[in-house]
């Protein structure tokens, strides 16, 4: 039986919580509010005694869009005690939807592995595990999300030989982009010219970021992003102790702001540590840069090998240091620019829906 991922009721099983900074499954759950009843399940807090007696608590966002807060019944141990917790946790869960809704839910759409991984607990009739990252099956709950879901959506195509031998319903739809931010609101009244925008912890090039900030002292480089370095004397040093006067740190920003300071940039950078696990695939900010026509510097990730002529990339410091200094002597290209932009276009979040809608229903048992 064909479905249409329209007038449903979506649960939707996230591995952030529902906030200002929003990443895939924020962005997933917002667009699909705009046709169907959206329930977004946030992380449990730290397991309490007090839990036993506090049940799940549903929250009115907007117009069809919930997110649902719950407490562990139990701590979790060991896997046993996993699989108890969230066997007790969805059935909860499930009467709270059941009871303000009429109905059980109709999809059951999980980014997280880690929880809430038995789909038949809440009754559905679809269920979607979307990969986002690449896990490396350190959570109890991934391979049996990727056995018995009836659809995996991977964002690389690196992650298909994870999960081929476990389910044959993968469908490759990249990271995507929201249809809003390509339009800028207003002017941030900070004066910079490179951006940076993610999570400033150990997947950023820190050596790479202090050569930069030496070698260009009159430009000056705003980041956004928590700090979540720890113990990194180099990230220390740079972000906290402000070593370089070219540096601008804002911490984080709410998402829908983040265009507008990314408009304003002249030229943006991904500057990955390729050593650290997953970082050679893809920058999940790139999208937003492209969607202004911004210049990205930053290492070569393989998922973009096929617009090699947008991005300058280089996992040599010394040649993306080349690169820049090229760039800001010599501008680019304009038509560059309309060109990033039409590829952006392509993967907005709502072409993403449908594409995923139709692989759901061409998926076998």
């Amino acid at each position: 039986m064909s479905i249409e991922l329209k007038n449903k009721i979506i649960v939707v099983i996230a591995n952030e919580a529902w906030g200002d900074v929003w990443y895939s499954k924020h962005n997933y759950a917002n667009e699909l509010s705009k046709n169907n009843t959206v329930v977004f399940i946030n992380p449990s807090p730290p397991w309490k005694i007090k839990n036993v007696y506090k049940g799940p608590e549903l929250i009115k966002i907007q117009e069809n869009l919930f997110v649902l807060n719950y407490s562990n019944y139990l701590p979790i141990l060991n896997n046993t005690f996993l699989k108890l917790n969230d066997r007790l946790c969805s059935a909860k869960i499930k009467a709270v939807l059941v009871k303000q809704f009429g109905r059980t839910p109709d999809i059951f759409w999980s980014f997280d592995p880690h929880r809430l991984f038995e789909t038949r607990y809440f009754s559905v009739k679809r269920s979607i595990f979307h990969v986002v990252d690449k896990y490396e099956f350190k959570f109890f709950g991934e391979k049996h999300l990727a056995k018995h879901s009836d659809l995996i959506v991977i964002v690389s195509k690196t992650f298909e030989s994870l999960y081929s031998n476990l389910n044959k319903n993968i469908v490759h739809v990249p990271h995507g982009i929201s249809s809003t931010q390509f339009i800028s609101t207003e002017q941030p009244t900070l004066d910079y010219e490179g951006i940076y925008v993610g999570n400033i912890d150990g997947r950023v090039n820190f050596k790479l970021l202090e050569k930069i900030l030496v070698q260009f002292p009159s430009m000056r480089f705003l980041f956004i992003g928590k700090f979540h370095a720890g113990n990194d004397s180099l990230a220390r040093s740079i972000f906290i102790d402000k070593k370089y006067s070219n540096l601008i740190w804002q911490g984080s920003k709410p998402f829908n702001t983040l265009k507008n300071y990314i408009a304003k940039a002249k030229f943006c950078l991904s500057i990955m540590d390729v050593t650290h696990p997953g970082n050679d695939i893809a920058h999940h900010k790139t999208l937003q840069y492209l969607a202004f026509g911004k210049p990205i510097f930053g290492s070569i990730f393989k998922d973009y090998s096929e617009i090699a002529e947008l991005i300058y990339q280089s996992n040599d410091d010394s040649e993306l240091i080349k690169l820049m200094s090229n760039y800001f002597l010599n501008n680019e290209s304009t038509d560059l620019i309309s060109k990033r932009i039409l590829y952006a276009q392509q993967f907005t979040y709502d072409k993403h829906i449908l594409r995923i809608e139709k692989a759901l229903n061409a998926a076998q048992k």
